[in-house]
């Protein structure tokens, strides 16, 4: 287990994502469903297996986009599917109209190519296997999120928010958004897990937390002076306290 999900108190792992040309020795996709997080991802936070997969094994074109196998071309069709749909076609009324929809997916930026694996890994293995890892994701409740985001700003000498959310495919809060914060100087953290097919899979209270690499080394670097120590956190976290003040 990796030092921030110890300190976190969590009995999940913090995921690492990154490509290879290769399958990874002894992985695979590990679900049958159409949706890519519970053969990846999920595996990953949950059970410490790594997972890997290309754009064959995805049944969800989304995830080309979302995962960083070379996108999948135009999105005028969702911008619609999005929105209000056809007369023929109801949308799934998720914005407006399409200009609405695609001010938020022309947010997701195209990584990768068609002929990459994308791999989920415990973070603590990934980097002892030395892998290019360049996001890693965790999967927390409400506290354990705030703790992040306090995390993000703990060292940070600018000002603004330590989070962001766009509405967008899960697939795409965990690797795409985050990889593109990993562009930034000043990068912060991206929230999800708010698509409403990919809720089926996890508890109420779960969502991601995903990071750009450089931001989670920042974050372990400064965690040894953090709060994260504290007897205060440790309370918190397990809900001793009968007081916010004690």
């Amino acid at each position: 287990m990796d030092e921030i999900s110890k300190l976190l108190m969590s009995d999940k792992h913090a995921v690492a994502i990154y490509h290879t040309k290769e399958p990874v020795e002894g992985t695979g996709f590990l679900s049958e469903e159409h949706c890519c997080l519970p053969g990846l991802f999920f595996p990953a936070v949950r059970d410490g297996k790594t997972a890997c997969a290309n754009r064959e094994q995805l049944k969800c074109s989304g995830a080309w986009s979302g995962l960083g196998l070379g996108g999948f071309g135009s999105k005028d069709s969702m911008t619609v599917s999005y929105s209000q749909g056809t007369p023929d076609k109801p949308g799934r009324k998720l914005f407006l109209d399409p200009e609405c929809a695609r001010k938020e997916f022309d947010m997701v930026k195209t990584y990768g190519s068609a002929d990459d694996y994308v791999v989920c890994e415990p973070v603590d293995v990934a980097e002892s296997k030395g892998a290019d890892i360049e996001v890693v994701v965790f999967l927390v409740d409400p506290i354990r999120m705030f703790a992040l985001a306090d995390m993000v700003n703990f060292s940070r000498r600018a000002p603004g928010s330590a989070v962001k959310y766009v509405n967008a495919y899960a697939c795409e809060q965990l690797y795409a958004l985050a990889k593109a914060e990993g562009e930034s100087d000043d990068p912060i953290g991206i929230v999800g897990l708010s698509e409403f097919f990919v809720r089926k899979f996890c508890s109420p209270e779960e969502m991601t937390f995903a990071v750009p690499y450089k931001l989670y080394k920042r974050i372990v670097a400064d965690s040894s002076k953090s709060f994260l120590i504290t007897d205060k956190w440790k309370d918190a976290v397990q809900s001793k306290k009968s007081s916010c003040c004690d």
